[in-house]
């Protein structure tokens, strides 16, 4: 590869999706650029993972022109209504 890949993430989460590809790729080929995340414990795990990454908090707040570019742009599903940890309501009944 000649250069790295250059990722940026929306609603972040914890970033198993950029953890897949820095795994996929290596270490040396990806370059996580921008990250949005609310939420204080997936943005320690997001600082933690890769902490040279500019963490940003919440988007609607961001000026988006400011932002590098990027060749992909991820982002995560909303999990609170799935997830064990949340209140299991499910796609249907769920508010996220």
């Amino acid at each position: 590869m000649n250069r790295k890949i250059k990722v940026g993430s929306l609603f972040t989460g914890v970033n198993g999706t950029g953890l897949g590809l820095t795994r996929a790729f290596g270490e040396t080929n990806v370059e996580h650029c921008f990250s949005f995340e609310w939420d204080k414990f997936c943005t320690y795990v997001n600082r933690y993972n890769h902490p040279t990454t500019k963490h940003y908090g919440d988007i609607s707040k961001a000026n988006l022109d400011d932002l590098p570019k990027v060749d992909i742009i991820t982002n995560t599903f909303p999990c609170q209504d799935l997830s064990i940890a949340g209140k299991q309501k499910g796609l249907i009944e769920g508010e996220r």
